[in-house]
C-alpha cells in the first residue's frame, strides 16, 4: 500500500548562515567575489608571511598557472583581486564566502572542508576602527551582541592594529594589513581585512 507524506521544505541552517553573511556585507557596501579553491602555495605562505603548517592539500601534477595547492585562506585571493583592480576608483570593498581545505587524518577523505568569509577594504583612509565596526555589524546580523574582541599578533596585519574575535557563529582575526604583505601582492593602497571561520551548525 503506497502512502503519501506531505512535508514542508526549509533552508538548511548552513544556507541561513551564508545568506546572513552575504546580506550583511552587501548592506555595508561590499561587493561579493568568487575565487578559485586552487591557489599557489607561495602566495598562501611567503606572500602573507605565513609558515607552512603541513596541512596543505597539494596537487603534485598541476601545472596550471602555478596553482599547486588548495587554499586554507580566502585573504590572499582577495588581495590579488585588489592588485589587479588598480585601474578602478577607490575605495574598493570586496568579500567572499567560500570553502577552504586542509589535511585531516580523522576525515574519511583525508581532508576537511572549512567554510570561511573574508573581506578587504582598500582605501587611503582604511583604518582599524572601520574594520572593527564591520565585524561587529556582522555579529549583529546573527543577533550576536556578545562578540569577544581582544588584541592579537598576526604577521598578516600591522602590529598593534590587529585583533581576534570570537562569537557564536564565527571566529577569526581582523585589522590593518601589514605593509610588507601589501608590497608582496603589489597592492599600493592601504587595506584593512578580516578572515573569519564560520562555525558549522550541529
Amino acid at each position: 500500500v503506497s502512502q503519501t507524506a506531505y512535508t514542508f521544505g526549509k533552508k538548511h541552517e548552513k544556507t541561513i548562515i551564508f545568506d546572513a553573511v552575504v546580506n550583511s556585507f552587501v548592506g555595508l557596501g561590499f561587493q561579493q567575489v568568487i575565487g578559485m579553491i586552487l591557489t599557489s602555495k607561495e602566495e598562501a605562505t611567503t606572500k602573507t608571511k605565513q609558515s607552512d603548517n603541513g596541512k596543505f592539500v597539494e596537487l603534485h601534477s598541476s601545472r596550471a598557472l602555478g596553482l599547486n595547492a588548495c587554499r586554507q585562506s580566502l585573504l590572499p585571493g582577495l588581495l590579488s583581486i585588489v592588485a589587479s583592480n588598480k585601474q578602478y576608483t577607490y575605495p574598493q570593498k570586496i568579500f567572499e564566502v567560500g570553502e577552504c581545505l586542509e589535511l585531516d587524518n580523522s576525515e574519511e577523505t583525508g581532508a576537511k572542508t572549512i567554510w570561511k568569509t573574508s573581506a578587504v577594504t582598500a582605501s587611503a583612509t582604511a583604518g582599524f576602527a572601520d574594520v572593527k565596526a564591520a565585524v561587529q555589524a556582522l555579529g549583529k546580523s546573527f543577533d550576536d551582541y556578545s562578540l569577544k574582541i581582544e588584541p592579537v599578533q598576526d604577521a598578516r596585519f600591522i602590529k598593534g592594529r590587529c585583533a581576534k574575535v570570537t562569537g557564536k557563529h564565527f571566529s577569526g582575526v581582523f585589522g590593518e594589513v601589514d605593509l610588507q604583505v601589501l608590497h608582496n601582492f603589489n597592492v599600493e593602497m592601504p587595506c584593512t581585512a578580516m578572515e573569519l571561520e564560520l562555525k558549522q551548525p550541529q
